[in-house]
């Protein structure tokens, strides 16, 4: 396991668990009606899977949740994301859609997306929550089963033209 920089796991979980997403949740409840109770499940989760991906940078862990709803409301409060993610985790964070390129290149590469979170959820956490995950599906992340998926391993993001490549 790499944690980023000199920290260990138990000070990144507590510097995630500690960050204030009250204005996220509060957009997100309104936003799909939720309860506050159910909020608060998917925020517990979700910060568990960001530890995740900032203390395992080269795996592919998947997102196979309706708590994926909650980290793009998250993406889209983008001030509080960038602080989150540089003052955290030490670099952005990336929300890679199933439904691009890199699903297959992952597929290819050995155990799914959706089995790396696992074993590292369970690792560290215990069983998970089927009340928020997904667990229909086991060994299967490409066919809708999960949402998204994290990684900073640079052979599966998505390329993209730089400003300059795009006008010219």
């Amino acid at each position: 396991m790499i944690v980023q920089g000199v920290r260990s796991f138990p000070e990144v979980l507590a510097a995630v668990l500690a960050f204030d997403l009250s204005d996220v949740k509060k957009a997100y409840a309104k936003r799909h009606r939720l309860t506050v109770e159910v909020v608060e499940a998917h925020e517990r989760e979700l910060k568990r899977y960001l530890v995740l991906c900032i203390a395992y940078p080269g795996k592919c862990l998947g997102m196979f949740s309706n708590m994926d709803n909650l980290w793009h409301e998250f993406i889209c409060h983008t001030p509080k994301y960038e602080a989150f993610c540089y003052g955290i985790a030490g670099r952005y964070l990336h929300h890679i859609p199933t439904s691009s390129d890199a699903v297959q290149k992952i597929a290819d590469d050995g155990p799914s997306p959706r089995q790396q979170t696992i074993e590292a959820y369970e690792k560290h956490f215990g069983l998970m929550d089927p009340n928020v995950w997904h667990m229909a599906n086991p060994d299967n992340c490409s066919n809708g089963d999960c949402c998204s998926i994290c990684t900073s391993d640079k052979k599966y993001m998505p390329s993209y033209p730089t400003p300059i490549e795009a006008v010219f």
